[in-house]
């Protein structure tokens, strides 16, 4: 599940800025809060998480840039913060650290008539991630992937 259009621009170029500071960009996406529009940047670190002051430092650098660079042709607000405990999985690469871990799934396509799984992950691929629910593997396709998360 790969970003497309314009948040997948904005990702491909953060990345690389985010992780000169020493950060790893997780997500970028747009949401909509009374009408008002925000571009959410989601980041972490490999050990340590995130705080306050590191989100309002990644805010000033990348606002600033955004804005020279002119990639977002409306008015919107930036927020910064960490994907959380049970932060969103949306990629291969979300995935991979989280092998033995509850997960909460759900898939755009039933597949014999589930669409919603809770439970182990026990293994992921190059295309599909495998998870566990009462001592059942159920397969699903990272193109069949609608959202997922972390449990805590």
């Amino acid at each position: 599940m790969s970003q497309t259009g314009l948040e997948g621009r904005i990702y491909e170029f953060l990345s690389p800025l985010i992780e000169s500071e020493g950060f790893l960009l997780w997500d970028v996406e747009f949401g909509s809060t009374a009408g008002r529009k925000t571009l959410r940047v989601l980041v972490d670190r490999k050990e340590g998480g995130v705080n306050l002051d590191d989100c309002s430092h990644l805010n000033r650098i990348l606002g600033d840039i955004i804005e020279v660079k002119n990639f977002i042709p409306f008015r919107y607000d930036l927020e910064i913060s960490s994907p959380g405990l049970d932060r969103p999985l949306k990629k291969r690469e979300h995935f991979l650290p989280y092998v033995g871990r509850v997960v909460s799934v759900k898939t755009k396509l039933a597949s014999d008539g589930r669409r919603n799984y809770k439970g182990v992950l026990k293994t992921v691929d190059d295309d599909r991630f495998i998870v566990e629910v009462d001592k059942v593997d159920y397969p699903v396709g990272f193109d069949n992937l609608f959202k997922a998360k972390l449990e805590i």
